[in-house]
């Protein structure tokens, strides 16, 4: 551990060397621009940083959290302000112009001074990017899974009552201009859609609420929810009236058959 540390600290202050040493090294160029150094001093005070946080989190003596957020923070500001260099260059002269400033995005209308630090700061926004999209939230959905206990074939009666008045709709839809055309692509994918729900909803109250005792008072349950699945399959694939009028049978059955294991 001890080893670790001392590893840490030295590339930290490796990285505040590289900093401090850009600094000087530029103080007389012009227009006042971050050296590569700089940024990559940076980012590496950052990461050996978070590091030993990591190590003084394991440890047994109690960790100074402020002084650590304030030295992070001040490092992802000078990383931000690297991601885009046209930020910190200023012209020193009242002749300079400030199509200078900017960075290689603007190529057509001047030559940029220092290629090299655009291209630090286009890899930076890149990074920068690239972690957004890694540590952005998802969204998932799921039943509970607890079990919570609440479990309703309603919705799946529902969506097979709506697959079957957009099979209706779709039989009554002449397309003759875009607003029939419009008005049919949505009824197609209603039905698609609500098609799927019914699976859905079978398929978590087959597989979360039925137990084995249930089949005591439902034996077809597993052939019955077979069939109801292969239907709702045959709907969504096809605009079939009679299948529709199936699908709704089959799923009203099955409410009355989750009514039937609950007596």
């Amino acid at each position: 551990m001890d080893a670790a540390q001392l590893a840490l600290v030295f590339i930290h202050l490796l990285g505040m060397a590289a900093v401090v040493g850009g600094y000087f090294a530029g103080i007389r160029s012009v227009p006042k621009r971050l050296s590569a150094g700089m940024v990559h001093g940076t980012l590496l005070q950052l990461l050996s940083g978070v590091l030993l946080l990591g190590l003084a989190e394991m440890g047994t003596e109690p960790v100074n959290h402020a002084k650590f957020g304030i030295k992070i923070a001040i490092t992802v500001v000078l990383l931000l302000i690297s991601s885009a260099p046209h930020l910190v260059a200023a012209p020193t002269r009242s002749g300079d112009s400030i199509r200078h400033l900017s960075c290689c995005r603007h190529l057509g209308a001047h030559e940029c001074r220092d290629r090299r630090i655009c291209k630090v700061g286009g890899n930076m926004r890149n990074i920068i990017k690239t972690l957004r999209a890694e540590f952005a939230p998802v969204t998932v959905h799921a039943h509970c899974d607890i079990p919570c206990g609440i479990y309703d074939p309603a919705g799946a009666v529902t969506a097979a009552k709506t697959v079957a008045r957009m099979v209706e709709l779709i039989g009554q839809i002449d397309v003759t201009d875009h607003a029939s055309r419009n008005k049919l692509v949505r009824c197609i994918t209603a039905k698609e859609e609500h098609a799927e729900l019914v699976k859905h909803e079978v398929q978590v109250i087959w597989s979360d609420y039925f137990k084995p005792e249930h089949l005591a008072k439902v034996p077809d349950l597993h052939d019955q929810v077979w069939k109801l699945l292969k239907l709702a399959s045959k709907n969504k694939q096809n605009v079939d009236p009679a299948a529709a009028v199936e699908l709704v049978a089959a799923t009203e059955a099955f409410a009355k058959s989750f009514a039937a294991s609950k007596a």
